[in-house]
């Protein structure tokens, strides 16, 4: 199970950093070729900085969502958040409705600190 989240991911992030380049307009590549930089140095320092700054709103969102998608592992024992809490409210029924609601704030503890990092970056970026 691990083995196939990681290569659809892969293949996810793969597809969002292949479009933040893309969305690079083409003049840029030949401004920087045309001044004397080399391919390597023009991807350097003029593609990949502008191409950041279209690919991070995507990453971050991808990275919630594998967050997010972690807890379906659980049906194949992959020990995480969910996992823990079905340990913890099996001891006791009384406890499932707290472990969902401690739960879910984690949920959205992780994923807000995400966004609002992200959104930071992007300023300084």
């Amino acid at each position: 199970m691990v083995s196939s989240v990681t290569v659809f991911e892969s293949c996810m992030i793969a597809e969002i950093v292949r479009a933040g380049l893309k969305s690079v307009a083409v003049g840029q590549m030949e401004a920087g070729l045309s001044t004397g930089f080399a391919f390597a140095e023009t991807m350097r320092h003029i593609i990949i900085p502008q191409g950041v700054r279209s690919m991070v709103p995507s990453l971050v969102s991808q990275f919630i969502s594998l967050i997010k998608d972690t807890s379906l592992t659980t049906i194949i024992s992959f020990s995480e958040l969910t996992y823990r809490s079905k340990i913890i409210y099996s001891m006791d029924s009384a406890y499932v409705l707290p472990m969902y609601v401690i739960m879910a704030c984690l949920y959205w503890v992780i994923c807000h600190t995400l966004s609002k990092a992200s959104k930071r970056f992007e300023v300084d970026y």
